[in-house]
This record gives C-alpha cells, structure tokens and sequence, in this order.
C-alpha cells in the first residue's frame, strides 16, 4: 500500500517540505485538506467550548482514508495540534508537527 501524507495545514507546503515528505518519511501521495477544512482549521475561535467539537470535520476526513502507517503533518492552533496528534498516534498514524527552539539572554 501507497504511503500517504495528510496535511493538516493552513498554508501550501514549501518545495522543500514536500521533498522532504517524500524522502525521509515515504510519502508517495500528498492529500491536502479540502478547502471547507482547510479554512475551518485555520480559524478556530477562542471562545469554542470544544476545539475537539471544532475539528471533528476534520477527523472525519482523516479517518475516511488513512491507513496505520500514513503521516498527518499537523500545524495549526495548539489545541487542535495537540488532539490531532494524539489521535493520529492513537490510530498508527505517523504526525509530524513543527517544534520551535527557544533561547534566551538576560541583559541587566
């Protein structure tokens, strides 16, 4: 079976990016979210009760195609990131998602 890469994103993936998903995590098939998805992913309002409730939609379209084994490149706001991922693992699915270095210097 074809390895897929679901992009979780609110923005189109750069050259690198994509060469990158094709050769370090195998990903022989790139599937974009859905417009509809890709704009309700990308404004998640902070007064929601539920992020959870917000991005069903978007589980659902996941849980239609993937396969154990399918990366879900996942970037977005912190919640969803975060229950998205959870529930990739929780269905083998390999996230990949964007961790930031922070470095600080103190002056007086």
């Amino acid at each position: 079976m074809r390895r897929q890469a679901f992009l979780l994103l609110s923005h189109d993936l750069t050259a690198a990016q994509q060469q990158e998903l094709t050769e370090t995590w195998h990903a022989e098939i790139l599937r974009p979210m859905p417009e509809s998805l890709r704009k309700l992913w990308a404004s998640v309002p902070p007064e929601v009760p539920s992020v959870r409730d917000w991005i069903a939609p978007v589980l659902e379209w996941l849980e239609k195609d993937l396969n154990p084994g399918d990366v879900a490149v996942v970037q977005g706001d912190y919640g969803a990131t975060f229950l998205v991922v959870s529930w990739a693992m929780s269905r083998g699915l390999q996230p990949v998602y964007a961790t930031t270095e922070r470095l600080l210097e103190e002056t007086a």
